[in-house]
C-alpha cells in the first residue's frame, strides 16, 4: 500500500516509452510490408499520406537492419551504386552531407536513394 502509487507510476512511464518505440518501429514495418507487396516508394507515400522522403528514410533503416537489399529498394545498377559510393567517400571530410553529395552528382539521384546507399555502406 505504501509504494503502490510510486511503483505503478514508474511502470506506466515505461509502458509509454515502449509504446513510442513500437510505434516508430511499426511504421517502418508497415512500409516494408507495402514494399514487399509490390508497391513503389511513390505509391507507399501516397497510400500512407507520407512524403516520399519519409519512405526512403524507412527503406534506409531497413537496409541498415539487413531486412532489405539495396538493389531491391532502389533499383540501382552496380555502376550507379559505385558512382554514389564514390561521391559519398569523396565527401567524407565534410561529414557526409546529403546536399553536397546530391550536388556533386548533379542531381542525378534523389536524396532518398543516396541515403539508402549510405545505409548499405554502413553494414
Amino acid at each position: 500500500e505504501q509504494y503502490a502509487d510510486d511503483f505503478l507510476g514508474v511502470l506506466n512511464e515505461h509502458i509509454d516509452d515502449v509504446a513510442v518505440v513500437e510505434k516508430k518501429s511499426s511504421t517502418v514495418e508497415e512500409t516494408l510490408l507495402l514494399f514487399n507487396s509490390g508497391m513503389d516508394v511513390e505509391a507507399i507515400a501516397k497510400h500512407r499520406s507520407l512524403a516520399a522522403s519519409t519512405i526512403y528514410t524507412h527503406l534506409a533503416k531497413l537496409i541498415e537492419q539487413k531486412q532489405l537489399d539495396l538493389v531491391a529498394a532502389t533499383g540501382l545498377e552496380d555502376k550507379q551504386i559505385k558512382t554514389i559510393e564514390n561521391a559519398i567517400l569523396a565527401d567524407n571530410e565534410a561529414g557526409i552531407k546529403l546536399t553536397k553529395i546530391y550536388e556533386s552528382l548533379s542531381g542525378e539521384f534523389e536524396y532518398g536513394v543516396i541515403r539508402c546507399v549510405q545505409a548499405a555502406m554502413l553494414i
